[in-house]
């Protein structure tokens, strides 16, 4: 809970936070060079710096690899603890609870990253395609010119991602730990939620078009909308949104239904267990 709301906190300014586009550098001019001394004696001032507009292909493809490989590195890694924590019949159910709960965040950490994966490579082929304006004051901004449903999916899902393989190892490293020592269990939990939250916070700083990660989600479901509305969507698109809500729907009654056994607000005779 403590990270979801972190990721919708705008951090306050520090050093390596973004400039607003109207602000200039906040630091004195500096002299110029040219000349040596005589040029500083004469007080040569440097103009204030400004991004001239050039290609920025080359920047874009190298920011799509930089995304991808740990993104297909962090795939490999869900798939292979997708399935350490089986299900068993008749364990309690906080213990089953727990269990879904992990196996829920390693599947979206897992779809997460191959959604990342998968997106940059469909951007480095559309860039290779030359059919885009290329010149632009930064690579992010010809990316969100050009191919913003790309340049966010990558931001959006990589991050994501990351945070849910996060929360599936908090998981099973607590409740393997938490019966020889409670205490400890929480510590390492704490210890993990905090470089979640530190994470987010360092994600958001690093936004120069977007407030914070929730904001940048928003944007990025906007430009669905809009691509479902330009795009009409076939049949594959029709299937994608059917089975994703079916999958939610499903994920929140399971998980809702062994939160409420295992609280004992519900028994089990009143609500029995999904098959």
């Amino acid at each position: 809970c403590i990270t979801l709301s972190s990721a919708f906190a705008i951090p306050p300014s520090f050093p390596m936070i973004r400039l607003k586009k109207s602000e200039p550098p906040k630091h004195a001019p500096l002299v110029s060079m040219r000349g040596g001394a005589e040029g500083a004696g004469k007080g040569e001032v440097a103009k204030a710096y400004e991004p001239e507009e050039k290609d920025q292909s080359a920047q874009a493809m190298a920011f799509f690899n930089s995304e991808r490989i740990p993104a297909a590195l962090i795939t490999g890694a869900s798939l292979g603890v997708l399935f350490a924590f089986p299900l068993k019949h008749g364990e309690g159910y906080a213990l089953g609870f727990m269990k879904r709960l992990y196996i829920t965040l390693c599947c979206s950490a897992f779809c997460h990253e191959l959604v990342a994966v998968f997106a940059s490579s469909l951007a480095i082929a559309a860039l290779l395609q030359l059919k885009h304006n290329p010149i632009g004051k930064s690579p992010a901004q010809m990316l969100l010119r050009e191919c913003p449903l790309y340049f966010m999916a990558v931001r959006a899902h990589f991050l994501t991602g990351v945070l849910c393989f996060a929360g599936a190892l908090a998981i099973r490293m607590y409740t393997d730990y938490h019966v020889g020592c409670s205490r400890f269990a929480r510590a390492m939990l704490c210890l993990l939620a905090a470089s979640c939250c530190y994470m987010v916070s360092l994600f958001n700083t690093s936004l120069v078009h977007f407030d914070n990660l929730g904001h940048l989600w928003w944007e990025y479901l906007m430009t669905i909308i809009k691509e479902i509305g330009i795009r009409k969507p076939g049949p594959i698109g029709l299937l994608t949104i059917c089975l994703a809500g079916f999958a939610t729907y499903e994920i929140v009654y399971v998980l809702g239904l062994f939160a409420l056994l295992a609280s004992g607000l519900v028994g089990a005779k009143e609500a029995p267990l999904p098959k």
